[in-house]
């Protein structure tokens, strides 16, 4: 962080370069598990919460490693849909299958929790069952979110915390960025969302660490992590080129000049369900 040329440059008009909000997105989750705050963070392995994971990853290591009192019980939840765009549900399996050897190998206090929607709640069984009828692409709305990711995200949140002792104290880590788009922005507004310090909320508190980060400082902060020599920051991952490749190849996206976007229809995302119904 200190010596890389490229992760601190800082662009015209800019003022912080790269080292700058990775020291600082840390520094607030390490204070964060230092306050007493168990950390939970919603991992969809795309972009910003691989990002987020990596950033927490270094912040509890830091934890850890300095003989710190922090809560036994961190999690990452993530939600496996059961019907997820194939490559986009590989390749975040395989994200999860080496997170867990990570945690393994550094005793990390650091739990993966996967949440799955019930069988009436499953697309097949909410549209076979007439519960329900598929979202189409030009809907306003994903009226299936619901059932298949919030719902069953809730489920399985409250199995691991029953019994714990933690009512108030999970602070949720969101990879929201006010770049993203105005309505983003307004919205973390709303909440009153900071980077820098844990927002108390009435079950717990929020915590929005890439707040100020643009897409380029997350593809740049993602393709300087790795395992080999020739990156300047640490990863659980070898590299993180094949989420690159795969946002390159959902848009033609480059990871070097991307852009925030404007929202997308409920089923216009660059990675939909692989059962969402077609325009035609």
């Amino acid at each position: 962080l200190r010596t890389s040329p490229m992760l601190n440059a800082t662009d015209a008009g800019r003022d912080v370069a790269l080292s700058g909000l990775i020291t600082s997105s840390v520094e607030a989750i390490y204070q964060a598990m230092s306050s007493g705050w168990t950390m939970m963070l919603g991992y969809s392995s795309g972009k910003d919460s691989e990002s987020l994971l990596h950033l927490f990853l270094m912040a509890l290591i830091r934890v850890v490693r300095s003989g710190e009192i922090t809560s036994r019980n961190h999690f990452i939840l993530h939600t496996d849909t059961g019907i997820e765009n194939p490559e986009v549900h590989w390749l975040a399996q395989k994200k999860l299958a080496a997170l867990q050897r990570f945690i393994d190998d550094e005793k990390l206090p650091l739990t993966i929790v996967l949440a799955k929607p019930g069988i009436t709640s499953s697309w097949t069984g909410r549209i076979l069952t007439g519960r329900g009828l598929p979202t189409f692409a030009n809907s306003s709305v994903r009226q299936c979110s619901n059932d298949l990711k919030i719902n069953a995200a809730q489920r399985a949140k409250n199995a691991f915390l029953e019994g714990k002792r933690l009512k108030g104290r999970v602070c949720l880590m969101l990879g929201s960025r006010d770049a993203e788009s105005s309505t983003r922005a307004g919205n973390i507004a709303k909440k009153k969302g900071r980077a820098d310090t844990v927002v108390k909320k009435r079950d717990g508190g929020e915590l929005y660490p890439v707040k100020n980060w643009l897409a380029t400082d997350v593809w740049e902060f993602l393709l300087s992590c790795g395992t080999g020599s020739q990156y300047p920051l640490p990863s659980y991952l070898e590299n993180n080129n094949e989420t690159a490749e795969m946002y390159r190849a959902a848009t033609g996206e480059c990871v070097w000049t991307a852009t925030d976007k404007r929202q997308n229809e409920a089923c216009g995302a660059r990675f939909g369900c692989s059962l969402c119904q077609d325009r035609k």
